[in-house]
This record gives C-alpha cells, structure tokens and sequence, in this order.
C-alpha cells in the first residue's frame, strides 16, 4: 500500500502508472542496469506485451543505522520509483514502437524510439522559433497602421525616454562612484589603527596562579566590551538573514591582517543554549577540528582552563604549504540570563565569547625564527528571537509548518587577525597560500557548529562529547598518579596557590591525543542592461556599440574605488548580503601584485588565457562539470559567451556572460605606461538561448580588472633571495604590474526546492570563480620563460 501525496488527482497517478507500463524496458534498463526486453504478439488483433521476470530478493534488516529513505531506496519496486519520479509531470503516453506494432507491420525492423526529452526539445525549440516570427510579424504590422501623426508621436516619445534614461543613468553613475571614493577613503583608516577595539595588552608571568589571575582579572572587562563592541558594530545593518564584511590588507611592517565581521542566523534550532554549547565545544576542541577539516596538522600545546569562565592555550599548526603557525590566544564566555544582565552591562539575555591574543608569555615565549605568529582577536555574540521562517516544522504531519514561527538565534561574530611577518625565509608561494588561508579557521567554527546544532539523533551532542574527552583525561591522569595543575573544577581555584608556584612536571596531552574523535548598491556600478536579439550580426553589433562605454566606466569605477589606497600592498574587501528578493550577493575589491614578471603584457596574455579557457580550469581546480555552451566574438574586443555548471552537491547553474578587453600601449596612453583593461557584465535577456530557471540557478557576475605597471624596492624576505639579504645585498628595485579587481556576483534565488545544504554551498563558492582566475594567471606566470 503505497501513498502518493502532494499529486494534483487520481488521473494524474494513473497516467504515470500507464506510462511505465509502456515503457518499461526502458525504465528498468535504465534504473537496475538489466537488460530488459519485451516480445509481443497480436491476439484477436490485439497487442499484447509479455514480460518473464522472476525475482526472488531479500533484504536483511539492518544491524546499524540506515536513514528513512536510504530504507526506501531498498525496498521500492523499480514500478514505484519509476512512477514516483515522473509525477507532477505531463508525460506523452503515446509510444512510437507501440504504434508501429499495431499498424499490422510487425515483421519490419521496428525504428529506434526517440527519446522523449528530445523529442520535446525539438518541440520547444520549433515553437520558440515560430513566437519570435509571430511577434516580428506583430510589430511589422503596428508600425504600418500608424498614422503618420501617431508615427511621429511615437517617435518622439522614444526620443524623449531614450533621453531620459541616459540623464538618470549618469546621475546614478556619478553618485555610485562618488560611494566608490568614499569607501576609498575609509579603507585607509583600517591601517592606520593602532590597536583593534577588541584588543587588550596582555602579559603572562610564569607563575601559575599569577596567571590565572590576570585572566580572571580582564575577564568580565572583556566580555563587556565584547559585547558593546558587536552591538555598535551591528546596529545600522540591514535587515537580512545573512551578512558578512571582510577587509584584508598589508601594514607598514609587513604584517597581514584581516578584519571580519559576520551575521549567521540558526533556524529552528532548541535554544540558545544549544548554539551557545555547540560554540564552546569549538573552542575546547577546535585543534580537532581544524585538523579534520583543513588537513592542517594542528596540536594544542599547552592548555589551562579554569572551570567554564576562561581559558588560555597555545595552538601550533602546520599549514598545507608546510609554513608551521603559532596562535598564543585567551577566552572567556558567559550566557547572560535575565537575572545576571546587571552584572556584564548587556540589555537582553545572550551569550558571548571574546577571545585575545596574549603579547608576552614568559613561560611559553614566542619562536619567530620557526613559527610564523598569528594574532586573533574576536567577539561572538549569540541573541533568540521568533520569526516566521521556510521548513520551520519537522513534522510531516503539520501543514502549517512552512508558515510557522520557529526560534531563531542569530550570530553576530567580529574578528581581527593578523599574521606577522616571517622572520625567516619563506617562499613566495607559501606566504600567498598563509594570507589566502587567514580567515580558514573561522569558516572552520562555523562548520563545526552548524554539524553540532543541526546533527542527526544518532550522534553525539557536543556536551556529550566534551563530557567524554574530560572523563578520557582524567582517567589518563590518575593512571599516572598526578593530577594536572592546568585544570580547575572550583572557581575558587583561581585564586594563587602554594603548590600553583611552581612549574608543572606533567604538561596536558593535546586533546586530539586524548579523544580519538555591498547590499548598498541596488545595481551594481558595472552594471548596464543587456538585450541580445536573435540575429548574430545584431548581437555583434549591440556589443560592439557599448564597449567603449563598458571599458570607460569599468575603469573610472576602479580609479574611484582605489583612490585612497596604497596600490603596492595587498588589499582586499568582500561583502555578501541577501539582497531584497532573496537572492545571494557578493562584492569584492582587491589590490593584487605580481612581482618578477616582465610586463603589463605577460600579465594581460594569463588573463586572457584564463579568460579563453574559463570552463577548463574551472572544472580542474574547483571539480565542478563547467561547460562553455556558446561563445561568439571578437578576439581582443568582445565577446559573448554562456557557461553551464554543475558544483559537488549536484546544483546546476547558468551564466551569460558579455565580456570586453582593451590593452593600451605605452605610446596611446595618457600616462605613458601601458595598460590594460578586462570587463565583465551579464546578458539580462537572451531571445536565442533564454534562461532555465526551471532546471538551473541562475549566476550573475560582473567585474572590472585594470593592470597597471610600477616599480618598488626589491623585497628579499623570500626563500630565493634569503642569501642575499644576508650578504648585504639589496636598494634593487624590481618592476610590479598590479591588478586591481572589482567584481560582484549574485546567485539568483532558486525557481525550484533546494535543500539547505545545497543552498550553503552555493553561498560558500560564491567567490570560487574568482579565486580560480588569480591561481590560474600565478601558475601560468609561474613557468614563464
């Protein structure tokens, strides 16, 4: 006894029931791989369709857990698959094979039956032909009704609006890049600061108990003004589920830094207790973790907690590139309720988490000459509220569910991050692959947490976990007859001790070894709208007409948006928002250099490669299928092109690109040093290749890149140069072209249902395409003669 449920009527299950029948062969070669015939035969003028199938199969009952579907799968009948899958859709019943055998001519080679997804293809693509013709044909005849009155009156109006339209667009262009300047000019003030407002001197004695009371000391002082700090920083932010800032950019001494701030929101989850657990068992185990999901070899050194009010630990990890980095941090959390909100000076009941770095241990001091420092400062900050959300309710059986309010807990987190310059020689291609990666362990938090919040009832809840892991240590500790001095279970222990004073002769054993276990643009600036006809010469010529325009104003945004800015230090900038129609968005600007190249032009020419080649390396570095579907142009002007694109959870997505280059010589150039220019917009209407909403997710992606050329001091702080910086050699200078990017991506909500997990991963590789153009133009700059 089968249910089908969501179906429109009984009629629509029957014609699914009858389509299997007559297309059975298929379906069961198709589905179970067997090769499957059927003979017929006319009885009394009938057809009649014969089968022999005996099967005979047991399932066992599984010994350990299998989900609800995964025991669907097994048990279905190929007939129930085959009939679940295509309802909810109009299927031809009609079979060609059928159909020949009944006009009586059965002893003829029957013809090869076209598949029907062809066949309505072919469908599709003859009706659409035949609209376009209607509509051409409809328009023809308008314009000879008119009179010639009405034709001047029309006429007239188009000139007008034509006007119109070029008027306001220059507004909104000149106040999108006055934006630009200002944003420019506020970039700086990152460099310029000092000290991070989350950030607290810290100095470490030896003494056990003299550190345990300076972190209690600073404790409550740095949960509150964590919690100032994130609601300052969070209060004119627009309203949205999701919002992320992040800049990244180089200080005088060499130092890489990235500041971050974030909004995730957690639906449907218990409490805020829940999040709040989930986000300490992180942090008590987050060398794990880190390990796990990065592969970065990664062990907590040192460790003393006291109680759950704070800890300080050294955390040592070995990154991809072999660069090893050191992380000397302290913690504190706290859940404030609405009886203890007077004691932290919060307004409402939440939690926080602060975190710091420490600047002098004494007992542990930082080794610069192997280990690359790593500074962290942060703030998390948890708040619940109730809100009406999509898939609130679990329960088959509530209908109402996908309107119902669920509890929400919302995170707000800040981080500062800082990277210190090596003291000894690393690779150029090492220290790229250290600021890439900066920001990793913070992605890493998330993943964790989300895992715990939103686990299965087969695993393990994070207190579980953590409950386990300290019961493993002390076990561990009493086989060896000692008790750690880095652990308390009594606040009152954090108090100096007699016996804290001296250094402890058993260090704890790392935990990995104890437990196996832009929303301010509604348009882009970049941004022009885009109509291709159906006549290839007509499109040809609608690119051709606004390329100068593209370039120009792809390049005046550039200029405007790095005004202010050091163009030979790093620099970076990302947002990502939700805009109004739920749909997901990304601006990004970077200053990117390429030091030992020869020219603007070697650069130009691995961008342009890249550019050629997009659906090759993109399918080799991410493993996402990427097809280039079309591509019409002007090598060296213009061109247009269309890319489909399916990533690791299966989501396909769709892109129609019109993309436009300019390299200016040194002799053309107002500057007298040679430039170049690419750009990026996206084809909003297609007449000869629409999109597919129905089938794929539709990807917008505009950007603007400008290489320019210009000298520096040669920098000998690298693994090749490393001798001569030590025999004295240096004052060269080298020349560096630089790249400035901006670029704006936007995953259009979907048309169809899309599980949460394929909706985060589309979220999470919204910038991949970007990422894969720069490691694509390095590698090939890389092996340049």
């Amino acid at each position: 006894v089968v249910q089908f449920e969501g179906v429109k009527s009984i009629q629509q299950v029957f014609k699914a029931l009858r389509y299997y029948f007559s297309n059975m062969e298929i379906s069961i070669s198709e589905r179970l791989g067997h090769i499957t015939r059927v003979a017929t035969a006319k009885v009394d003028g009938e057809l009649v369709v014969t089968m022999r199938r005996a099967v005979f199969l047991k399932l066992h009952r599984p010994q350990f857990a299998v989900s609800e579907a995964a025991l669907q799968d097994l048990y279905e009948d190929v007939m129930l698959k085959t009939v679940r899958s295509i309802q909810g859709a109009t299927y031809s019943l009609s079979s060609p094979d059928l159909a020949a055998r009944k006009s009586g001519h059965s002893r003829k080679p029957a013809k090869k039956r076209k598949a029907t997804y062809l066949v309505r293809k072919e469908e599709k693509d003859a009706l659409q032909e035949k609209l376009l013709a209607l509509k051409a044909e409809l328009a023809g005849l308008r314009a000879q009704t008119l009179t010639p009155e009405e034709a001047v009156r029309a006429g007239s109006l188009l000139r007008r609006s034509i006007a119109d339209y070029g008027t306001l667009r220059s507004v909104v262009q000149q106040q999108q890049l006055g934006i630009a300047n200002i944003h420019s000019m506020l970039s700086p003030a990152l460099l310029n600061q000092h000290m991070h407002p989350l950030y607290t001197r810290i100095w470490l004695k030896k003494e056990w108990g003299e550190r345990r009371a300076t972190l209690m000391s600073i404790r409550d002082e740095k949960l509150t003004n964590a919690y100032r700090y994130v609601s300052v920083r969070s209060r004119l932010m627009g309203s949205g589920p999701k919002r992320s800032s992040e800049e990244r950019f180089e200080t005088a001494d060499g130092d890489f830094c990235c500041v971050r701030f974030d909004r995730i929101q957690f639906e449907g989850v218990k409490s805020i207790q829940q999040v709040f657990e989930a986000l300490r068992f992180y942090l008590t185990n987050m060398e794990i973790s880190i390990s796990e999901r990065l592969g970065h070899i990664t062990v907590r050194d040192d460790y003393d907690r006291v109680k759950d009010r704070g800890f300080n630990a050294r955390v040592i990890s070995t990154e991809s590139c072999g660069v090893t980095t050191e992380t000397n941090s302290i913690a504190f959390t706290r859940m404030f309720s609405e009886e203890n909100l007077s004691c932290g000076g919060v307004e409402e009941p939440c939690g926080v988490m602060t975190c710091d770095f420490v600047d002098e241990d004494e007992l542990y001091p930082y080794r610069g000459s192997e280990r690359v420092r790593k500074d962290v400062s942060g703030a998390v900050v948890l708040m619940s509220n109730r809100a009406k959300v999509g898939n609130a309710s679990q329960d088959p059986s509530d209908k109402n569910g996908a309107s119902a309010e669920a509890l929400v807990v919302t995170m707000h987190r800040a981080v500062f991050i800082k990277l210190h310059r090596p003291q000894f020689a690393v690779s150029e291609v090492a220290l790229q692959d250290l600021h890439e990666g900066i920001a990793l362990w913070g992605d890493v938090m998330l993943q964790t947490v989300r895992s715990i919040v939103y686990a299965t009832p087969l695993a393990e809840s994070a207190k579980q976990l953590e409950m386990r892991a300290q019961q493993d240590t002390t076990n561990m500790e009493e086989a060896n007859g000692s008790t750690s001095p880095n652990t308390t279970t009594d606040e009152d222990d954090s108090r100096p001790r007699e016996t804290d004073r001296r250094r402890p002769t058993k260090k704890r054993k790392a935990t990995y070894l104890v437990t196996k276990v832009g929303e301010a643009f509604t348009l882009f600036p970049l941004y022009s709208y885009i109509h291709l006809g159906v006549d290839d010469d007509a499109r040809r010529r609608t690119l051709l007409s606004i390329r100068d325009f593209k370039i120009q104003n792809g390049l005046d945004f550039v200029e405007a948006r790095s005004r202010h800015l050091d163009l030979l230090n790093p620099y970076s900038s990302v947002e990502h928002f939700v805009d109004a129609q739920g749909n997901f968005c990304c601006t990004q600007f970077d200053v990117i250099q390429f030091s030992g190249v020869r020219s603007v032009r070697e650069v130009y020419n691995a961008a342009m490669f890249h550019f050629m080649n997009e659906e090759i390396t993109l399918s080799e570095r991410l493993g996402h299928i990427t097809v280039r579907d079309f591509y019409d142009g002007d090598v060296g002007k213009f061109s247009n092109c269309r890319f489909y694109s399916a990533d690791e959870n299966g989501v396909k997505t769709e892109m129609s690109t019109a993309n436009f280059v300019q390299f200016v010589e040194a002799k053309e150039s107002p500057s007298g040093k040679p430039f170049a220019v690419l750009l990026r917009d996206n084809v909003d209407v297609d007449d000869l290749y629409p999109y597919n909403s129905s089938e794929c997710v539709r990807r917008d992606q505009l950007g603007a890149v400008v290489l320019t050329v210009a000298e520096k001091a040669r920098d000998t702080n690298t693994a090749e140069q490393g001798l001569e910086n030590e025999t004295g050699g240096g004052g060269e200078r080298e020349l560096v072209v630089i790249m400035r990017r901006a670029g704006y991506v936007k995953i259009h909500r979907p048309a169809f249902p899309l599980p949460e997990l394929a909706q985060q991963g589309l979220i999470k590789g919204m910038t991949n395409w970007l990422d894969v153009m720069l490691a694509t133009m390095r590698s090939i700059l890389a092996i340049s003669p």
